[in-house]
This record gives C-alpha cells, structure tokens and sequence, in this order.
C-alpha cells in the first residue's frame, strides 16, 4: 500500500470505528456521553455512515486515478457541508461524530489520484 492511499484508508477506518464503538456504548465506559443521533431509536444514521466509510475504501485501491478534481471538490463541499449543516442542527455536541465527520473531510483532503505510467506501443 503506498503513502497515498495509506492514510485515506486510515481517516476512514478510524471514523467508521468511532460510530461502531460509539454504537456499541464503548465510549460511554470511558465517561463520555453517547450521540442523540446514533441511539438505538435512530440506527439508520450511524449505520449507513459506516456503510459510506467501508465503501469508499475499495474505491482507493479499484481506481486509482481518481478523484479527478471535479469529484475531489465535490467531495469537500459535501463532507465540509455535511459537517457544518449537522452541527447547526444537532441538539448536543459529540465527540464520536466529531470524528467521524473531521475523518470525512481529512479523507477528501487527504486523497489523491496515483499517477499511472502508460507506455505507448510502437508499431
């Protein structure tokens, strides 16, 4: 695995671990207090943002030479407006969903396409 898609793949297992861990109430052991929004009455939304961040890790090693850069700025709107738009509406403040969402937009600042080398074939 090369250095860039190394830490890709680290930002998003380490959010996708903070909303498993934060599912299961392990943070509530150490002292913290659990997300309103990833309670057992609303599982949708943890889970399907541990869907999306186990999804795009095969994205980084079956094309390599993404994201163009229309994706990649799009990428950032959305995980930067996600982020905002949440914390504006979210009741309480969360460490878990703190990073996972800091995760998110690290992982669209953080990947970058692998340049291929292309030989062209001479007739």
């Amino acid at each position: 695995m090369t250095n860039k898609r190394f830490l890709p793949c680290l930002l998003l297992s380490l959010a996708a671990a903070a909303i498993a861990l934060n599912l299961f109430n392990i943070f509530k052991l150490v002292g913290m207090s659990p997300c309103q929004s990833c309670t057992f009455d609303m599982l949708l939304i943890p889970i399907v943002g541990i869907v999306y961040f186990l999804t795009l890790i095969p994205f980084i090693f079956f094309f390599p030479t993404q994201p163009s850069a229309s994706l990649k700025c799009y990428g950032i709107v959305f995980s930067a407006g996600l982020f905002i738009i949440l914390y504006f509406l979210s009741p309480k403040f969360c460490v878990t969903c703190l990073i996972a969402h800091i995760g998110h937009v690290a992982f669209w600042l953080f990947w970058k396409p692998q340049k291929t080398s292309r030989k062209e074939i001479k007739p």
